[in-house]
């Protein structure tokens, strides 16, 4: 089995094509309250966020993000840069769904 980032070759592949969208997003970590963000870029796979809030790498996380319909993903952090009152935070996806128009995500528990 590769190791993630490796194409069998044992070489790191291209970075996947990062594609600029502001759009509003919700993320939570497991077990905790939903937060507010907005993406910078998003790519095949993974996006880039900006946040009030500092994400450690490494943690997983849920995120909800409005396109023509509605994307559910689950996501782990990857890279977190501070600058002034935000952070910018890198994910990369673990899974993704996306919902018909006017149908909703799952709610906290």
């Amino acid at each position: 089995m590769n190791k993630p980032g490796e194409n069998g070759s044992g070489t790191t592949p291209a970075r996947a094509r990062r594609f600029e969208m502001r759009t509003l997003l919700k993320y939570r970590r497991p077990d905790a309250s939903w937060h507010d963000a907005v993406t910078v870029n998003v790519s095949r796979s993974g996006l880039l966020f900006e946040t009030s809030e500092d994400l450690v790498p490494g943690t997983p996380l849920e995120l909800t993000i409005h396109f023509a319909n509605l994307l559910h993903a689950t996501a782990v952090v990857v890279r977190n840069a501070r600058e002034e009152e935000k952070s910018l935070v890198g994910a990369r996806f673990d899974a993704l769904c996306f919902f018909e128009s006017g149908l909703v995500p799952p709610k906290d528990s």
